[in-house]
């Protein structure tokens, strides 16, 4: 296609207008429209409406009035490629005319068709190169300080307006904020609708928080789902909570991506200048520390930080570097607890639980590591570690004679979850050589309903196996009616805190008899946990509920300890049996426990 371009020619001598009309028609090899100005204030009217690709500016007589043009042309139309024409022959005018902005000096005497031609083509490519240069620079500029995705700031951006903003405050005695946000659990959006989708969330939300805040404010974008914020001229704490609840209610509306309706969540950390830290890494550190504290606690939408927090973040540090090296260092061990029928001496199973010798804390409670290591994805290696250890020392106690009963093994939700989970399981009981219906699985009820189809699967094929299933904590979670008769479990544990004051507390006497009502109807044991007093331990007989757990009868005891009372138990012949696991039968696959 033929290159089209305007020419704009400034000049009150008619003579002139001939000679460029005269070369132009003899030079230039494109379809261009010349258009004739008298004057510079002529030209400039006539910009204003029709712009051109290049201008002719025919200096006659005043040099300098010439360049006062050539000037004010170049200010008001920076990007416009200006020639000048002239009689003047000085190489010191053509040099201050190059100076003043016009890209070409031509005198009139010497200009041949060529040569305008070449003189035009040239600045309009000179041009050309000059407006790609500067749209790289810009380019340079947005990379090196926007976050490409958002538009909004990125870390580096960020941290050099707050480096800016704390000596500004420290200078003039006044305060600022920094707040640092984080989406809840935004990676299931990826999972579940793809990075593309994501990716449009996360400029939905961007251009949220941007409008959320004040035009002095500074909003960054940070990480995946983190987004920094730094509030200028903070009066009080109350005034960036203030702020930080504008910014969370900008994400309480729905948010519609590909046809879906998204409802998103987000937790904040606020530090305060000069209060929680006096440079730029203090705030951010102590936003962040204030961010994931208001997390874990789960119903906090902002946290502010606190001076306590920084001791709190370092020993949790420590105590996740400390675990990492726990499992290869043989630190954990696992003490049983007992569950019985109603007597101390009717043991029909034991529950492992996790223990932590730390080699300078000594015993570390489960509720100190097991949240970590949940938090962590440690719970995967840990758990395993748990199931074979459960599962060799059931069998060792029954290589030495005792009577066999189960072993009853917690299984996290992270755990549950992975594909190969019901494999692992198989390949512990054969490398443990356990027979699978001395072994019990406790889940959850979140596990179980995290996916409540692939759960059936999962727990299809743990009953085809031989093994049991039991609901662990039940009461405290959401399961489904319609979907709890469908699992092929075999028992439901009943969790402490309904036990704790039965049967004084007429609300958890109404809880436990509408759970053993249910159980009863769907063929399924109960279990009671927690059990401290003979009074709790009637109560629940009285019920109708099928076997106990608590400190009425055992406490978690070290293996030798369970060994030894397995052995006296097993040494009253004629007596008493143990429980009624001794001569137990293969788990029905069907799910239910008749």
């Amino acid at each position: 296609m033929m290159e089209s371009f305007n020419i704009l020619l400034v000049t009150g001598n008619s003579e002139t207008v001939v000679l460029i009309e005269r070369h132009l028609l003899g030079a230039i090899n494109a379809r261009y429209e010349l258009a004739g100005a008298a004057d510079i204030d002529a030209a400039c009217d006539r910009l204003e409406n029709s712009p051109c690709d290049v201008l002719l500016l025919d200096i006659e007589g005043d040099d300098n009035h010439g360049l006062k043009a050539v000037k004010r042309l170049n200010k008001a139309y920076p990007g416009l490629p200006v020639i000048v024409v002239t009689c003047l022959d000085d190489e010191a005018a053509a040099i201050e005319a190059l100076k003043s902005g016009a890209q070409d000096y031509l005198i009139k005497g010497n200009i041949e068709p060529r040569g305008l031609a070449r003189s035009i083509y040239h600045s309009l490519e000179r041009n050309r190169l000059q407006l790609r240069l500067e749209a790289a620079e810009q380019r340079a500029h947005f990379l090196a300080t926007c976050d490409v995705l958002t538009g909004l700031a990125n870390r580096q951006a960020f941290n050099d307006r707050l480096d800016r903003a704390i000596k500004y405050s420290e200078r003039y005695n006044l305060k600022l904020a920094v707040l640092l946000l984080d989406i809840d659990r935004f990676k299931s959006v990826n999972e579940t609708l793809g990075h593309q989708a994501g990716d449009k969330l996360l400029k939905e939300i961007g251009t949220r928080l941007r409008a959320s805040i004040r035009e002095t404010d500074v909003v960054a974008r940070v990480g995946g789902d983190e987004f920094l914020f730094m509030l200028l001229n903070i009066q009080e704490a109350h005034n960036a909570a203030r702020v930080a609840e504008h910014i969370l209610g900008a994400l309480d509306k729905p948010l519609i991506v590909n046809g879906h309706e998204i409802f998103l969540t987000a937790t904040v950390g606020i530090a305060l200048y000069p209060d929680d830290g006096k440079n730029l890494w203090t705030l951010i550190r102590n936003a962040d520390t204030a961010m994931h504290i208001g997390k874990r606690a789960g119903h906090q939408r902002y946290k502010f930080y606190a001076a306590e927090m920084n001791n709190r973040a370092m020993k949790r540090l420590e105590m996740e570097a400390d675990l990492r090296h726990a499992l290869k260092r043989n630190e954990f061990i696992l003490h049983y607890q007992p569950q019985v029928n109603g007597q101390p001496d009717q043991i029909i199973a034991t529950e492992a639980l996790v223990r932590w010798q730390h080699p300078k804390q000594g015993m570390v409670p489960p509720n100190d590591f097991i949240p970590l290591t949940e938090e962590t994805g440690m719970i995967i290696s840990l758990g395993e570690w748990v199931l074979h250890e459960a599962c060799r020392r059931n069998r060792e106690w029954q290589d030495a004679g005792y009577p066999p009963i189960r072993i009853a093994v917690n299984v996290s939700p992270r755990q549950f979850e992975q594909p190969a989970f019901v494999e692992t399981v198989k390949q512990v009981l054969r490398d443990t050589h356990l027979d699978p219906r001395w072994l019990e699985l406790e889940l959850t009820e979140g596990a179980v309903m995290q996916d409540a189809e692939k759960t059936i699967d999962a727990l299809k094929e743990l009953k085809q196996l031989g093994t049991r299933v039991s609901i662990d904590d039940f009461g405290t979670g959401y399961s489904s009616l319609s979907y709890l008769k469908r699992f092929p479990i075999d028992m439901l544990k009943v969790d402490k805190s309904f036990v704790d004051d039965v049967p004084g507390d007429p609300d958890d006497v109404a809880i436990v008899k509408a759970i053993l009502a249910m159980a009863k109807s769907l063929s399924l044991e109960v279990i009671a946990e927690g059990i401290e007093t003979a009074e709790q331990n009637a109560f629940m007989k009285g019920l109708g509920c099928d076997y106990m757990q608590g400190f009425l009868f055992y406490r978690p005891l070290p293996h030798e300890q369970i060994a030894t009372i397995l052995q006296g138990l097993s040494s009253v012949k004629g007596k008493r049996r143990i429980g009624r696991a001794a001569d137990a039968t293969p788990a029905p696959t069907d799910g239910k426990q008749k």
